[in-house]
Order: structure tokens, then sequence, then C-alpha cells
């Protein structure tokens, strides 16, 4: 590892009951080719044997930590409880039901390095909860803050960030969190953020049937709030927002 921190990347991943998933999330990390990390898994109250399954990986690896939260807090919490501890030069995120490609890390950091962008997020799979491939989200090559307001063009579980540029930025509790995370850093940014070239996307998103994504009214009425409670934007400009969310929406799962 470098001895300054300079170049590691910080991975936070919150888990709740996530003991179905969080082996192949976990091990995704692991067989990374990009040594340099730091794994913070964030456990909000699992009643299962999540715990368990972090502690025996925290036992074979020194870079992975389990940090336990007392009382259920939900992802916004969870993950803001994973950057208040980053001190690495880049943070990235995975969900305990996602996993990532072996290479992934290593091809992110050097594009961060030879283009100079403080974010790069990739192109990801949709997959079912047998890992059976069911479509894919391809990314746009660049973003600005008035294209992310129309869509979140950035999965999640995709990006890798330099925190020395963000380091001010939380997650906030508005229901699709991921997309007002993103809005904020990205209107600190002046002009575009670029995704990872690749031949082939570099993670793995699980659908499930009951997740957020599945609920496509409930993520409309999130980003309702968004647009009128937290950007303060007026009724005709959310509306203008919520018609190019809806557009997006469908066009990426052509």
């Amino acid at each position: 590892m470098s001895s300054n921190g300079d170049m590691t990347v910080t991975i936070i991943m919150p888990a709740h009951n996530s003991m179905t998933t969080i082996n192949r999330a976990i091990s995704s990390v692991v067989e990374q080719s990009y040594p340099d990390w730091k794994l913070l898994i964030i456990d909000d109250l699992s009643k299962d044997k999540t715990v368990q399954i972090v502690e025996s990986w925290c036992e074979r690896d020194a870079r992975i930590q389990l940090i336990e939260l007392s009382t259920w807090s939900g992802v916004a919490v969870a993950r803001n409880t994973g950057l208040n501890l980053v001190s690495s030069g880049y943070v990235a995120f995975l969900d305990s039901d996602d996993f990532w490609s072996s290479d992934k890390l290593q091809i992110q950091i050097d594009f961060i390095k030879k283009i100079k962008t403080p974010i790069t997020f990739s192109s990801y799979y949709r997959v079912d909860e047998n890992e059976e491939i069911i479509g894919s989200i391809s990314a746009p090559n660049k973003i600005s803050y008035l294209d992310l307001l129309k869509s979140n063009f950035i999965g999640n579980s995709t990006a890798v960030f330099k925190w020395s540029c963000f380091q001010d930025i939380r997650f906030k509790s508005v229901g699709n969190e991921d997309h007002m995370f993103w809005l904020e850093c990205l209107r600190k940014v002046n002009g575009y953020v670029f995704s990872t070239p690749c031949e082939t996307p570099l993670a793995y998103y699980l659908v499930r049937p009951d997740s957020l994504s599945g609920n496509k009214f409930k993520s409309l009425s999130y980003e309702w709030i968004i647009y009128r409670r937290e950007l303060k934007f007026n009724y005709i400009k959310s509306v203008y927002y919520i018609l190019n969310y809806i557009y997006y929406g469908i066009m990426k799962r052509r």
C-alpha cells in the first residue's frame, strides 16, 4: 500500500440483512487487481448472519473493517458513517448486493490520473438473483450538473471520486439519496466529469422485484422532493425535470 494513502481507495459498503449477497460483494473487492484499497462495511443492525460473515472476512484480510451501528439508521446514515472515517485519496461505493469486475478499480484509477477528472463512473450490468444478466445500462461519455438534473446517470456502485474535492458532502435521507449526493458533487464541478471507457461494464447491479428501481412511482415521488424541497425549483421547472427523468429512465432500459 502507499505510505501516505494518496492512492488508496476507501470503499464504503452499507449492509442490512445481507447474508445472501455480501460474500459475493466482498469477494469482488478482494479479487481486485488494484491492491491499494480499504473496505469499510457499515452494518445497519442486521438480524441475520451478516455480521458473522463480515467478521470472518476481517480475520482473513486486514484491509476490511466492520463498523456496527447501534440502531437501524438507513443507507444515508450508514454511508455517511463511512465517509466520516475516510483518510484516503479516493472513495468508492459498493452496495452489499452488487459486485464488481476484477479490474474495475485499476481501470478507473488509471483513467482518473490520465484525464484529471474528479469523478468517474461506468456502465453496468443489471442481474437477477441468480446472477443472470438481464440488461445493461450504458454510461454517457460525460455529464455536467445540468445533465444530471435530468436523470441520475451515475450508478452509485460504479463511481470513484477524489476525496479532496468533495470532503464536505454527505448523503441526505431523501429517498433517492444517490441522485441527491451526486447532484451536490456535480454542483461543485466546473464543467464535466467523464465515464470510464471500457469494453464491458465494470459493475453488476442486482435487480430485485421489490427494490426501489422496481418501484417507479415511489422513485418519481422522491425525485419530486429533490426538485421542490432540496433544490427549491418552482412548479414548472420541477415538472420539466420530472418529465426528463421519466424519459431518460425509459431510454436507459431500452
